[in-house]
């Protein structure tokens, strides 16, 4: 299996950032929640324990994604998004 290194993933994340700009689409990137500039995230401190966030360059663990997803919810277009849709469609 190939190493996926992080300039490749950044030129995915830009791809898909652009065709989300091009399109009107939302786009959040994992890499900025994730990575700094040199290397992503693999491990974290939970209850006084390391765990792993991450099986591979492509796969969060639950506990990752579970992590990922808590800052998610504190970005505030994800809030925007997130309650417009349960207030449902507009009149």
């Amino acid at each position: 299996m190939n190493n996926i290194t992080l300039p490749v993933l950044r030129r995915a994340d830009n791809a898909v950032r652009s065709v989300a700009m091009l399109t009107g689409a939302g786009f959040l990137s994992p890499l900025e929640s994730l990575c700094d500039d040199r290397q992503c995230a693999v491990q974290a401190e939970v209850n006084g324990q390391r765990a792993l966030l991450s099986w591979d360059s492509g796969h969060l663990t639950p506990l990752g994604s579970r992590l990922y997803a808590e800052k998610l919810l504190r970005v505030p277009a994800v809030q925007t998004w997130t309650a417009a849709a349960k207030a449902g469609p507009s009149p």
